[in-house]
């Protein structure tokens, strides 16, 4: 079989990143992996982690949030068992038996969680070894306030883990670190079993070298050179470079009817006065997207609809960069519609969310809950096994605050969470048992612990 050849700046890219992968996957001391790359280099490896869990069982991503290193385990194996339970219905359709039940957390454990999640994990492969033979559990946090302590906790599990031979043997970790400093101790402490990779894969340099590439001549190749140039402004701070790029780009761009791509111009400017403070141009360039999109729209360009709601939700964040959320709610109503239009429901749950924010923010707390059921009716058109990774778990769970249990709509939003995430919802969304509507899987009610 000929070795395959990459044809672009990107697949050369996601090539060198493999490389770097099966570096570690060769090691067969290491058991945790610190992928270390610039802040730009990020996205490649989230990507490169995303196409391994899609293609294969084998990888598993978690993004629970890194806030409190005595529960990071529990919720890790609350996520394994969503992650699961999503599956169970597509996957018994095509013959699969889904029978796995996890360990439960029992009462009285007074470990760090991690027990809890090996357990999990371990019963898991076990139970599946047909898909589970081997697993990589990839932490990518949703949120980490302390580097620090999240190596400290890597460290336990390196060390519980080796508890079990037969299951440390099968299992792999690793999670994208930017700065090396904090696991310093770890990667000294745990020699061998931790391998550092420094992938150095330059993705700032993608854009010049795709058009350079491309060979394009004529308003085409014209106006992809003038938005390289565009987009690296954003990391100067030069203002009168950006209205020349800018306007030479809408010049181009409006001369051949390009809509789609003024508004694209216009979005990156705002971001660009947005980030300067610039409060008034910015809102002059997300106002002036709007308008593109409009002509978009009317011309029948297909992006026109999602253009528009991220115009809308660009000059909404212009409004709350001053502090004046109630000048922003119209905005997020016209970008839901424009959302719904576009058939994204994951930007619609979005748009409602931070409609519904505002609104509390304001004070105007019936107003933000009912905008917070209008979040969650869009959130059915999510594919459900992605749901509780979107903000439709955010706003279950902004929603449960706020609705208590003695609120009057209390039993609606239950009822909704359950069509929306199933039996085991308290499980998927981490929340403490006060009513007995459902029993969560995994944890008993006595143990489940507040948000």
């Amino acid at each position: 079989m000929q070795p395959y050849t990459p044809t672009n700046a990107v697949e050369r890219r996601l090539l060198k990143a493999h490389a770097d992968w099966l570096t570690f996957m060769r090691n067969r001391d290491a058991r945790l992996l610190l992928w270390q790359t610039s802040e730009p280099d990020r996205d490649l490896v989230s990507t490169y982690f995303n196409a391994g869990e899609q293609m294969s069982c084998a990888v598993l991503r978690l993004h629970a949030p890194f806030d409190s290193p005595s529960r990071y385990g529990d919720a890790l194996a609350a996520e394994i068992v969503a992650f699961y339970e999503a599956r169970r219905d597509g996957s018994e359709k095509s013959g699969i038996v889904m029978d796995w039940r996890p360990p439960v957390r029992q009462r009285g454990q007074r470990d760090s969680g991690v027990g809890h999640l090996l357990r999990t994990i371990g019963s898991l492969m076990n139970h599946h070894p047909d898909f589970f033979f081997v697993v990589v559990l990839v932490f990518e946090p949703s949120e980490m306030k302390d580097a620090k302590a999240f190596a400290a906790w890597l460290a336990t599990l390196l060390d519980e883990a080796r508890a079990d031979p037969s299951l440390a043997r099968r299992m792999r970790y690793a999670t994208h670190v930017e700065d090396e400093a904090p696991f310093a101790a770890l990667v000294k402490q745990r020699g061998r079993a931790v391998q550092v990779i420094h992938g150095q894969y330059h993705m700032q340099a993608v854009p010049r070298e795709l058009v350079a590439e491309s060979g394009e001549r004529g308003p085409g190749g014209q106006f992809r050179r003038l938005f390289v140039e565009l987009s690296e402004t954003l990391a100067l701070d030069d203002p009168a470079r950006l209205a020349r790029l800018r306007g030479a780009a809408l010049s181009v761009a409006q001369k051949a009817q390009w809509f789609d791509q003024c508004v694209v111009v216009d979005l990156l400017a705002g971001s660009a006065y947005l980030k300067w403070r610039d409060y008034g141009n910015a809102l002059a360039a997300y106002r002036g997207a709007f308008a593109s999109s409009a002509k978009a729209i009317e011309a029948g360009q297909p992006a026109g609809d999602k253009l528009a709601a991220n115009a809308l939700f660009g000059e909404a964040s212009v409004h709350l960069m001053r502090n004046e959320p109630l000048k922003a709610v119209p905005c997020y109503e016209c970008a839901a519609a424009h959302c719904r239009a576009a058939q994204d429901a994951i930007l619609t749950v979005e748009a409602w969310r931070m409609h519904a924010w505002c609104l509390d923010r304001a004070r105007w707390r019936e107003p933000a809950i009912d905008s917070g059921f209008r979040a969650l009716a869009a959130a059915q058109g999510i594919d459900a096994p992605l749901r509780a990774r979107t903000s439709a778990s955010v706003v279950a769970q902004w929603m449960l605050e706020r609705v208590g249990l003695l609120h009057e709509r209390r039993d609606a939003l239950a009822a909704q969470l359950h069509a929306l995430f199933g039996p085991r919802w308290r499980e998927i969304l981490s929340v403490p048992c006060g009513v007995k509507e459902a029993e969560p899987l995994g944890v008993s009610s006595a143990q489940a612990e507040p948000q």
